[in-house]
């Protein structure tokens, strides 16, 4: 099984509970997606069923990365792009799965 939760300094919710790695994968971008100043990672995580652990070991996170904002309009959450990036757990850009542009937002 595969655990997609958010992570900011503390972990917050969790998201989802999925079977298999790709459906996890696309949860944690769906997430991503949602937040546009990047602070939480969404993780995904394995967890065996039937298997008591002291915690949940993470394989990986999605977050917004790469932001260019528009400062000419004050309070425009949306960046004019940003590129939705996939880390390893040593917090490290190892993929990008989606580059955004607020033109493909709207």
């Amino acid at each position: 099984m595969y655990i997609v939760y958010a992570q900011g300094v503390y972990r917050h919710t969790i998201n989802g509970v999925f079977s298999t790695l790709e459906l996890a994968k696309k949860a944690a971008l769906k997430e991503a997606l949602k937040e546009y100043d990047g602070y939480h990672h969404f993780v995904v995580a394995e967890a065996k069923l039937d298997e008591y652990v002291d915690d949940i070991e993470p394989l990986f996170s999605v977050s917004s990365e790469c932001r260019v904002i528009d400062r000419s309009v004050p309070y425009n959450r949306k960046p004019l792009s940003r590129q939705i990036c996939m880390y390893n757990t040593e917090n490290k850009a190892i993929e990008i799965l989606l580059h955004m542009t607020q033109d493909m937002e709207a």
